[in-house]
């Protein structure tokens, strides 16, 4: 779950518990490998990039996502996830979307071809397992900056989009949404910033803003501490 998509569902449980448990089980259905007929429609991509996708919760309601690849627990292998970007109205899914498409696509051809795999768990069923990989060189070079300008001229930084700041949608997770408390949850780290954490001497980080240099040091100096 992005930062983005824990506050929207955050917001829906305060205003609306029906809807939230709507939202809640659209994202039960796409754990469950379940991308088919309204829960799969692509906003943009591949001929932009990265694809991201679209689900539909109700009429005017949207859960925006992407397959994505993170580190598995074991922290040797990569494995497909759905990351959620937010839940939006139908109104709102402008320009941003192949925007970010372009920007994620900065991952390289071994990224993209990882978030497009998909294998069938049942065949005809239209159900599928997430796929895993070994661990791949973690690049990213785009010419997108990170600022989004709007039809309008205003100007939006969504570097937050691009930052690996997600926690999973763990049981910790939903009882903190069940009492309405937002609970600190471990962000989920790549495998650069783990090779960042692990590194048994001093390092230089460098990278822009958003990139996780700043999560990658506060996890090492907690692993010094401890």
């Amino acid at each position: 779950m992005a930062s983005s998509a824990t506050k929207d569902l955050f917001k829906w449980r305060r205003d609306d518990a029906k809807v939230a448990e709507c939202v809640l089980k659209k994202i039960r259905q796409l754990s469950r490998g379940q991308f088919s007929g309204n829960n799969y429609k692509m906003l943009h991509g591949p001929s932009h990039g990265i694809p991201i996708y679209q689900a539909e919760v109700l009429s005017n309601l949207r859960l925006v996502y992407q397959i994505d690849c993170a580190l598995d627990d074991d922290g040797q292998t990569e494995r497909q996830v759905v990351k959620v970007y937010g839940i939006f109205s139908y109104k709102q899914l402008d320009h941003i979307w192949p925007w970010l498409s372009k920007v994620l696509n900065g991952r390289g051809k071994v990224y993209l071809q990882r978030c497009m795999l998909r294998e069938l768990a049942e065949t005809g069923r239209g159900v599928y397992r997430p796929a895993s990989f070994p661990l791949r060189d973690e690049e990213f070079t785009t010419d997108e900056s990170p600022v989004f300008v709007r039809e309008d001229g205003s100007k939006e930084d969504f570097s937050w989009l691009v930052s690996n700041k997600d926690v999973k949608l763990s049981t910790a997770y939903l009882n903190g949404l069940i009492a309405e408390q937002e609970v600190q949850l471990p962000i989920q780290l790549t495998a650069k910033e783990w090779q960042i954490v692990r590194c048994p001497t001093s390092c230089y980080v460098i990278g822009r803003s958003g990139t996780g240099k700043t999560t990658a040091m506060v996890f090492k100096m907690l692993g010094i501490q401890r």
